[in-house]
Parts: structure tokens; C-alpha cells; sequence
């Protein structure tokens, strides 16, 4: 199965992408960081796609049509500090990145 996970090298996409990976998916990361929070090996089985899911809607679904992507976990999220400070970026992230 081709898998995408939106906020793919977070803290809680990390944990998700390992039993995936395991199990033998096609897994491609999307986030905005270019480096992982994490060291787990079955990241780098991973492909990382660098991008903002609030930014390029149009990019995002090249990617899944490209990708020819089966099934997304959306992890990508803009948490209650940061979505203070720029309510319109969270909203485009959470809801309507979901």
C-alpha cells in the first residue's frame, strides 16, 4: 500500500510510520522540517517530501496523484501555542489540511 503521512517526521508520525514500514507500505513523509525529530531506522526507508500543506494545496495533490497514494494520516497540526499567534495557518493546517 502507498501510504502518505501529512507532519510525516513529527513526534506521533514517527511512531505510526514504524509498524507501516514493518508491514511492508510504501510510506512518503510530508512536512515542513527538513530534518526528522527522530533516529528510528524505518525512517530512512521513508521518502521525505519536503512542503506546507497550508502553502500549495495544488502541490499537495500532484503528490498524491504522482505518488499514486492509497490511504493519508493526517498528523500535520499547528498546536494551540503556535495556532494563537496565526489562527488563519491553523486553521488551513487542522482543518482544512484534514
Amino acid at each position: 500500500m502507498r501510504i502518505l503521512i501529512t507532519g510525516g517526521t513529527g513526534n506521533l508520525a514517527s511512531r505510526l510510520l514504524v509498524p507501516l514500514v514493518q508491514r511492508g507500505d510504501n510510506v512518503t513523509l510530508l512536512d515542513v522540517r527538513e530534518s526528522p525529530e527522530t533516529t528510528i531506522p524505518e525512517i530512512n526507508q521513508c521518502q521525505i517530501v519536503i512542503g506546507d500543506l497550508s502553502a500549495a494545496k495544488d502541490d499537495f495533490f500532484e503528490l498524491v496523484k504522482d505518488s499514486e497514494i492509497d490511504s493519508i494520516f493526517h498528523m500535520a497540526a499547528i498546536l494551540s501555542g503556535d495556532a494563537e499567534q496565526d489562527a488563519e495557518r491553523a486553521w488551513r493546517v487542522n482543518m482544512e489540511g484534514t
